[in-house]
This record gives structure tokens, sequence and C-alpha cells, in this order.
């Protein structure tokens, strides 16, 4: 072999190699770069973990308010409290609801799906107790309905809040182990990388090939997670789409909607391109009587704080009139600045025109209440009057039956005049007040007794009086409660033969 064809061959071989080198040089590029990209991608599915986390925290808050806003319930003063403590649970109920629905469509493993399914379960046994409660306190019954709450209740609550954490705990668990699998995945090939460009020829070629499967794998492993995500957001698109509230949400500071659902054509009677192209269409939807509301709540936003629930007035496209309810949720950067409002809008229309109708039938019972009661009462001053005036002008010239026969005309006149006054006092001030002083209970019962002697008289019936403690309900309504007691005994049992007791 002369010189010359050595020095070819060995500036091929020199070639070859190079070649190789930088054939190797190149494939370890491409692998590290796709290394990064499977990195990138696998941080990706590390935010499932993550929103099923936050779900978790968030459902865990709103069932500790659960709690504290059914204590408000129990503790209610009034009954506009009461219902804006139930409305308060109620929401809390559905965020629970909501943040579920999230965990559920995106938990992975079969662990995480027994946990959620169970999470579920306890929250469905919690709508029981909460019925329960607000019966009670509905029946008056708040010693209960306390016991209840700060039992059953904060029991229930304690375990419901528990799986809520072991939801987030095991979400985190998944997603530190993505972590470490991303990581060390990566490492691995780093390594894999750099012993192949320093690889002899040989290797060269099968370390390119191994690398250039393992790079085809992780490409078709994200066109399937690609795939899959197409599908949750078509489902999620057309759950929103079909909703009958108007979901949407804004980014701020601008107030550039992101997403309008179709919904808002039949509650605005504004299609989702108008609202896209007019950032500030729903604040010329609102009534000019609920502008001010509105400032107040957009200077509060850009404080970074929000109301829960929004309940305002619009004006339709049409020109009609409608009440909205709106609940909020406010969401933040890292840094707790605000970035974005999503919500959910309700028409309240029919439910308000509902409450002013019975508001005005409630004034016109009042009114009627209030007429009854002053025309009864005039015509029973001289009815007592007479009968006190006969039974001591003529009580030489009458028997004792006539007497006696007086003295009930005058007995049951002022019991109605009582009554009388009671409803007067019921419709002018929407209340009557409890005595100062201790109302004789006994009185009451033998007075009712009394009136009812033909009614016991008919039915045979025995009666057995107990002594009862004297209490501060007023006259009147204490009569009406034993006479519709008693009377119902003696309609319902009466003929039995046992004795009624009244004790």
């Amino acid at each position: 072999m002369s010189i010359d064809h050595s020095s070819k061959i060995t500036r091929q071989i020199y070639t070859g190699f190079g070649l190789i080198v930088l054939l190797i040089a190149f494939l370890g590029a491409i692998s590290l770069i796709e290394i990064n990209y499977l990195g990138s991608l696998t941080t990706t599915v590390y935010n499932h973990p993550l929103k099923v986390s936050n779900s978790a925290l968030r459902a865990r808050v709103s069932v500790v308010s659960m709690h504290r806003y059914m204590k408000d319930v129990v503790l209610a003063e009034d009954h506009e409290s009461f219902e804006q403590a139930i409305n308060k649970v109620e929401t809390e109920e559905k965020q629970v609801l909501l943040n579920l629905d999230v965990i559920k469509k995106l938990i992975l493993g079969s662990e995480g799906e027994s946990l959620e399914r169970k999470a579920r379960q306890t929250f469905l046994a919690w709508e029981p107790i909460r019925a329960e409660v607000i019966q009670l306190v509905k029946n008056g019954d708040i010693k209960k309905a306390a016991q209840i709450t700060q039992r059953r209740g904060a029991d229930h609550e304690f375990e419901l809040a528990q799986q809520m954490l072991n939801l987030a705990s095991y979400a985190q668990k998944k997603a530190d182990g993505f972590i470490q699998q991303s990581s060390q995945a990566k490492m691995n090939f780093s390594i894999l990388t750099v012993i192949a460009v320093f690889s002899g020829a040989i290797l060269s070629i099968l370390i390119g090939l191994s690398t250039l499967k393992k790079v085809l794998k992780s490409h078709q492993a994200r066109i399937n997670i690609e795939r899959t995500l197409r599908k949750s957001e078509e489902r999620y698109r057309l759950l929103t789409d079909n909703a009958k509230d108007m979901i949407y949400r804004m980014s701020l500071p601008d107030g550039q909607y992101e997403y309008v659902s179709p919904a808002s054509t039949e509650l605005f009677g504004y299609s989702p391109s108008e609202f896209n192209s007019s950032p500030q269409l729903m604040a010329k939807c609102i009534h000019p009587d609920w502008k001010n509301y509105f400032e107040e709540q957009r200077a509060r936003l850009i404080a970074g704080d929000m109301a829960l629930t929004y309940e305002y007035q619009i004006v339709h496209k049409s020109g009609e009139v409608r009440w909205i309810h709106q609940r909020n949720v406010l969401v933040k950067d890292n840094d707790g600045k605000p970035i974005a409002i999503e919500a959910i809008a309700s028409d309240l229309t029919e439910r308000k025109n509902a409450e002013i109708r019975l508001r005005e039938s409630n004034e016109e019972l009042d009114a009627f209440v209030h007429t009854v009661a002053h025309d009864l009462r005039n015509p029973l001053t001289p009815i007592i009057s007479y009968a006190e005036i006969l039974r001591e002008d003529y009580k030489e010239q009458l028997d004792e039956q006539g007497l006696s026969c007086l003295a009930e005309i005058e007995k049951a006149g002022t019991g109605m005049l009582y009554l009388m006054e009671g409803l007067l006092s019921l419709a002018q001030s929407g209340t009557i007040e409890r005595p100062i002083k201790f109302v004789s209970t006994d009185e009451v019962v033998a007075t009712v007794i009394k009136t009812l002697e033909t009614n016991i008289s008919t039915a045979g019936a025995i009666l057995q009086i107990n002594p009862l403690p004297p209490i501060h309900i007023p006259k009147t309504f204490l009569t009406q409660i034993f006479d519709n007691l008693i009377g119902n005994a003696l309609r319902y049992a009466g003929n039995s033969g046992d004795p009624i007791e009244v004790g």
C-alpha cells in the first residue's frame, strides 16, 4: 500500500471519524433538546396534581366556612339574618361541589379516585344534618339545633376537612413523584448522551438509534397527552356552552373578556362576541340605580378584595329590567395580584317578583286584620258594659243562673276584647310585646276549660289539670294555644274513655 493511498485511507478514516463525532454530537444535541422538552412536558403533567391540591384546599376552606355559617343559622336573631346565613351555607356547598368536580376530572390513580369518592359521599351525608338543623331552627328548637351543630355537625365537618387534606396530600405526593421521575429521566439521558459523544464509532449508531427511539416514544406520549387534553377541553366547553347560567372570565385590570358562555344572549340580550368586542358592555347593562354599587365594588376589586356574590339589577337589551345573582372567584397570581375574575351569573327576576308580590299580599293582610280587629272591638265595649250594669243594678231581681250568665257574657266579652287588642297590636307593629309581669298559666287554663264546658260535657271527657308555671307570654297567645290543644284533645280523644291530662 503506497503512502499516498495510506494517507488517503487515513484521511478517510479521520473524515469518517469526524463525521461520526459530528453525527454523535448532533444526535446528542437533539437528544438533549428532546430530553428538556420531555422535562417540560412532565412539568405540564405536574400541573394536574397541583390543580387537584389547590381544589382540595379550597374545598376544605369552604367546608370550614359551611360549619361557621351553620352556627350563624342557629344564632340568627331574625328571619333576614337566618335566610342570609342559609344562603351562605348553600354558596359554600356549591363551592365544595365545584372543587370536587375539578378533583374528579383531574385526579390520577385508583387510590386518588377512591379518596375523591369517599370525600363526595361524606359531603352528601352532610346535607341531612344541615336540613335537620335548619328545620329545628324554624321550629324554634334552637338548643337542639345548636347541639347537633356542635357535635354531629362539627364531627362531620372535621372528617370532611380531613378528607380534603388527604386529597391534597395525595395530589402533592403524585406531583413529587412526577418531578422525581422527570429529574431522573433528564439525568439518565444526559449521562447517556455524554457517553455517546465520547464513545466509539460502533456504539454511536446504537446509542443514536436508542435515543431516536426514546425521542419518538416521547413524541408519541406528547401527542397522546395533547389528544386527551383536547377531549377534556371539548367536554368542558360543551358543559359551559349549554349551561343555563352565564359563565365568564374577565382579565384584570384591562377588563377584557377571555370567555363568555352563550347564555349571555338570554340573560343580557348580548352575544358572547358582543361582550368580547366591548369590555365595557357589562357596565353599560347595569341599571342606573346600581351604578354607585358597582363603583364601590370596582374600588374593592382594585384593592384586591372581592365579594363572593353580587345581587343587582340590569337593563336587558330589550329594555326589560332583570335581577341578577352573581357568584365570583377572584383569581390572583403568585404575588397575590388580581389577574382575572371568574363568575357565574343567574337570573333572579322571577324570585324577586314573587317576593314583591308576597310582601304586597302581607301588607294587604295586615290592613285587613287591622280593619277587622278595629271594627269588632267597637261593639264589644258596650256589650261588656251593659252586662256589668245588668249584673250590678239588677242583681236583686235576677236569680243565680241569670247572674252567672251575665258574668259569663262579661268574661267572654273581655276575653274577646283582649283578643281584638292583640290582633290590632299585631297589625300595627307586626309583633305583640311580651308582658312585663308573669301570666298565670293556671288561670288561663281554667278560663279555657270554662269556655269549653259544653264540649267537655258533650264528649263526656274527664280532665286532669296539673299545676303549671307562670310564664312571660301574651295572654291572648297563651289562651289560643290551650284552646287549640284542649279542643283537639276533646275532638279526637274525648270519647276514648281515658282522661285528658293537662300539665
